[in-house]
C-alpha cells in the first residue's frame, strides 16, 4: 500500500524521468561487436607471441602478413627448421 501511494506521489509531481530501453536486437548486435573485438585483439597478441618465438631462432616474418596467410607463412618457416 505504501509502495503504490509513492509511485502514484512520483507520477503526479513529475520527478521522474522517461529512460530509454535498448531493444533485443541492438544488445545482440553489441554482444556480436564485442565478441569479435576480443577475438581480434586475441588473434593479433598470438600473432606477436609466434613472431616473438621464431626471432629467437633467427626467422623474421615480413612486417605485414595478409589476414588469413599467417598460417601459410608460418608452417613452412617452422618446417624446415629442426628444432
Amino acid at each position: 500500500m505504501l509502495d503504490e501511494r509513492g509511485i502514484a506521489y512520483v507520477l503526479r509531481t513529475g520527478w521522474f524521468s522517461p529512460v530509454h530501453m535498448k531493444s533485443r536486437e541492438a544488445h545482440g548486435v553489441r554482444a556480436l561487436l564485442s565478441t569479435r573485438k576480443a577475438l581480434l585483439y586475441k588473434t593479433i597478441d598470438l600473432a606477436n607471441e609466434v613472431r616473438g618465438l621464431l626471432k629467437i631462432f633467427g626467422l623474421r616474418l615480413p612486417k605485414t602478413v595478409q589476414h588469413g596467410s599467417f598460417d601459410g607463412l608460418v608452417r613452412p618457416m617452422i618446417e624446415m627448421d629442426e628444432v
